[in-house]
């Protein structure tokens, strides 16, 4: 099962999931991703980790997070911590979504 509220997901263990990403500039208004544009998804079991988990390119192109079954499966039942950051083709980087919640819940079969 999947569940986003705001920042915070909710998957279960060994499931898929696909989340939309949408990143809002300063002035409110959605930021068109650029050619050149690169996403980093971090996830890690707590914010003073020192690896992370999963550390996975996003297309800012398709502007969608996608977590395998298998990425899953692997993760132990809890509470992990993550970040969205955007690398824009100039260089500049964007963390816009810092240290937000993501829960995975045990599986039964």
């Amino acid at each position: 099962m999947l569940k986003v509220e705001g920042t915070t997901i909710r998957l279960t263990q060994g499931d898929s999931a696909r989340i939309g990403i949408t990143i809002t500039t300063k002035s409110g208004e959605a930021y068109v991703p650029k050619t050149g544009d690169v996403i980093h998804f971090y996830l890690k079991q707590n914010i003073k980790a020192a690896q992370t988990t999963i550390d996975k390119e996003v297309s800012a192109a398709v502007m969608q997070l996608e977590l395998t079954a298998e990425e899953t499966k692997k993760l132990v039942p809890g509470q992990y911590v993550y970040d969205l950051e955007l690398t824009k083709e100039s260089g500049d980087v964007d963390t816009f979504i810092n240290a937000a919640k993501l829960y995975i819940d045990p599986e039964v079969g």
